[in-house]
């Protein structure tokens, strides 16, 4: 279903509907760990509005938005 709605979206050369985020709480997260799951975790905490910062043993830059999809939504720069 959700892809039939994006392709359709696509098609049609709409913007996506995306979640807006909710009004900062002011408190902070700390994740540990870049992996999928963190990853996650990152954008459905910064969608209800804490600050979140991702903790990883490697050398990596961690983006996230929350004006993009949960799959695209943070990218590593090495």
């Amino acid at each position: 279903m959700k892809r039939h709605i994006a392709d359709t979206a696509l098609a049609a050369k709409k913007q996506p509907v995306l979640p807006a985020p909710a009004p900062s709480t002011g408190k902070k997260v700390a994740i540990i760990g870049a992996g999928p799951a963190g990853i996650s975790a990152a954008y459905f905490l910064r969608l209800q509005g804490y600050r979140v910062t991702v903790f990883e043993k490697h050398r990596l830059q961690v983006e996230c938005s929350v004006t993009a999809s949960p799959t695209t939504a943070c990218r590593m720069k090495r």
